[in-house]
């Protein structure tokens, strides 16, 4: 009897030690992953960070970098595919093309690379090529012979949206006065022509192009216009007809009788035209953070936070500037191992600084994680090559601003959209 009293009581010891070895155990893991959540979001770090990131050996990587490169100018072709569909690209090297594999359909931005010319992922193919563009000689036709835009009006809130340069515009002519109520219940169902947009705007009695609002009383004037390009490509025969029958119904919901719609081709002309010329300003820029460990949505959450992004939605965070503008976006890799930074040159402002703003985000990313910060080859982004881009980036910003297209501006908003 002592014994089996003796072999219970050994067993119950026994078991308590396990017990209390394994909350021990879960004890230090929990430790381990609050510690790991607070070092990615900077918790009990100083708030202030390097502006630029650690200086490299320039024979890191494998020997001399060479000097960043802007990427060929192209877009991919549309076809009969998912028109919404975009892959983002990242740096890769500008001597290369071919068809990229995954390619978009309906996309018409450019990568820009830097490094030397070195083996790595094909660039998408090419739609017919646009006009250089480098001289007076060679200006963009779009341009040409067009009257500028409209100044916006004093509330910017309401001002003009339709831009002569950018829209197929119909005027209406209204023999009385319709009232704000009427020709907002006429336009609510206007919202596109296939994939491209429609606007509609107003005239009060002041002269101006206002967006329609109920306040504004009677209208004395009403136009409506639709996008020629956007990044799914150039209107087309089909957009044109469904925009033109809208438009006659419009006309005949505010008792214009109608609508003049302009021909076919020219409009089709110009819009062609500007799709071209817009793809030779469209670029977006990626950088990569390999970690050493994949990272799970909640800490890739943690590691946004602690930067300040905010929320996009399907594991997407954004950098918001001073004006609410979007200045890059940080989400997970292709990889497992690897986040991923994405700067939309034309729709960032050159003067939020996006670029120095992501390369300094991507660093901090890389020290909060353990990781570092490359290329699409893998090669480690160095302030030289990092410098070599800002260059380059300052001289698109410039093609923006002297086709009228200044990034971040609301005409450019709409056909990089």
């Amino acid at each position: 009897m002592d014994t089996l009293w003796a072999s219970l009581i050994g067993l119950f010891l026994i078991a308590l030690g396990v017990v209390l070895a394994f909350n021990l155990l879960q004890g230090r893991q929990s430790r381990l992953r609050d510690a790991w959540r607070d070092k990615l979001s900077g918790s009990g770090r100083p708030a202030a960070a390097p502006a630029s990131p650690p200086p490299s050996e320039p024979g890191a990587g494998g020997g001399p970098r060479g000097e960043p490169s802007v990427g060929a100018d192209h877009r991919a072709g549309l076809s009969a595919g998912r028109p919404g569909d975009r892959v983002e690209p990242t740096f890769r090297p500008a001597a290369e093309a071919g068809p990229e594999a995954g390619g978009s359909p309906g996309d018409r931005r450019d990568s820009m690379s830097f490094g030397e010319d070195r083996p790595g992922p094909a660039e998408r193919s090419e739609r017919p090529a646009a006009r250089a563009g480098t001289g007076e000689d060679d200006e963009p036709s779009w341009r040409e012979d067009l009257a500028p835009p409209e100044p916006p009006a004093s509330d910017t809130a309401n001002g003009p949206v339709l831009d002569p340069r950018l829209d197929c515009i119909v005027a209406f002519g209204l023999g009385a006065p319709v009232a704000a109520e009427r020709l907002l219940a006429a336009a609510s169902t206007l919202r596109r022509a296939g994939s491209k947009p429609i606007a509609v705007e107003a005239d009060g009695g002041d002269g101006r192009w206002t967006v329609p609002h109920a306040s504004l009383g009677a209208v004395r004037r009403v136009r409506a216009g639709v996008l020629l390009a956007n990044r799914h490509g150039p209107l087309n025969a089909m957009e044109f007809s469904e925009f033109g029958t809208a438009m006659q119904a419009l006309g005949r919901a505010i008792g214009a009788g109608g609508a003049i719609v302009p021909d076919m081709a020219p409009v089709l002309e110009h819009a062609r035209q500007l799709d071209e010329a817009c793809a030779q300003f469209d670029a977006v820029l990626g950088l990569n953070v390999e970690t050493p460990t994949a990272l799970s949505p909640g800490e890739l959450a943690a590691l946004a936070a602690g930067l300040g992004l905010q929320e996009r939605g399907n594991n997407r965070f954004t950098a918001i500037g001073d004006e609410g503008e979007a200045l890059f976006s940080l989400a997970l890799g292709e990889r497992a191992e690897q986040l991923t930074l994405l700067l939309d040159v034309p729709r960032a402002p050159q003067a939020a600084e996006p670029w120095a703003r992501m390369v300094q985000a991507a660093h901090l990313c890389a020290e909060r994680t353990g990781g570092r910060v490359v290329d699409d080859a893998g090669q480690p982004m160095t302030d030289t090559a990092a410098a070599g881009v800002d260059r380059q980036l300052a001289m698109r910003y410039l093609s923006l601003q002297d086709a009228g297209l200044d990034a971040g501006s609301p005409a450019a908003l709409r056909v990089f959209n």
